[in-house]
């Protein structure tokens, strides 16, 4: 909500929806040139990846995801 007071504290940001920039943030640090700020735009909500529900315990098998926050 506020990246740039964010940015006094962290090296990076990344705004918007993480899943549509993230190889790019990952490449950037292994090439030594991680920038500020990453806008990852707004995606449609059919273009989500589901969660994996596999990787949770049997005990948290009716988790569900109801919201990703407003744009």
């Amino acid at each position: 909500m506020c990246p740039e007071e964010v940015l006094a504290y962290v090296d990076s940001v990344v705004t918007k929806e993480a899943e549509t920039i993230w190889p790019r943030v990952l490449q950037d640090v292994q090439d030594g040139r991680l920038q500020r700020q990453y806008d990852g735009g707004h995606i449609p909500v059919s273009a989500f990846v589901p969660a994996r529900q596999d990787l949770l315990p049997a005990a948290m098998l009716w988790t569900i995801q109801t919201t990703r926050g407003c744009p």
